[in-house]
């Protein structure tokens, strides 16, 4: 350890009092803002401990492991952004595939919901009012599901756009 200190000022003028001692009184009797020079003192002290009772190797074992352990942790942030980009790409996949499964389904339950309707006005077949209203159901409840998954497709969609790097990236 090197501590270094210096000190610095301007240095008042001092009057002294004629004695036996050498310049051993003073009396101010003109107070003022009177100086004759300036002073100055710089001091050093060196610290060097002679044995430091493993501190020093115990330090940079320390110091290494921290490095090993940071190494390790940009490790594991790739494999995490290689595994959200991985969901990003296969959600993306997926919402897809069940729209186009819901927009099928979607199809013939409509094509059904029309036979029924057609029975039911024509006053023949074996539909009933609550088959009409169980195709209504299920039209909701697919339109319901075609709604959460175009949300999907949308997250999905900006992920991969956020993983690649351009806004209008897109997949297969």
């Amino acid at each position: 350890t090197l501590e270094l200190t210096a000190v610095g000022g301007p240095s008042p003028e001092i009057t002294c009092v004629p004695s036996v001692d050498d310049c051993a009184r003073t009396e101010p009797t003109e107070a003022g803002l009177q100086f004759s020079g300036v002073f100055g003192r710089i001091d050093a002290r060196l610290f060097m401990p002679i044995y430091t009772f493993g501190k020093l190797s115990a330090g940079r074992r320390a110091a290494e492991a921290g490095a090993r352990a940071q190494d390790a942790l940009v490790s594991a942030a790739q494999a995490d952004a290689a595994l959200d980009a991985a969901r990003a790409y296969y959600g993306l996949k997926l919402a897809r595939e069940l729209i186009r499964m819901l927009e099928e389904g979607r199809g013939n339950v409509e094509t059904a919901l029309k036979k029924v309707e057609k029975d039911l006005d024509k006053g023949r077949g074996d539909a009933t009012e609550s088959d009409r209203y169980r195709l209504r159901g299920f039209l909701a409840e697919i339109d319901a599901r075609l709604s959460e998954a175009h949300r999907v497709e949308n997250l999905a969609l900006t992920g991969v756009r956020l993983f690649h790097g351009e806004g209008d990236v897109d997949v297969d």
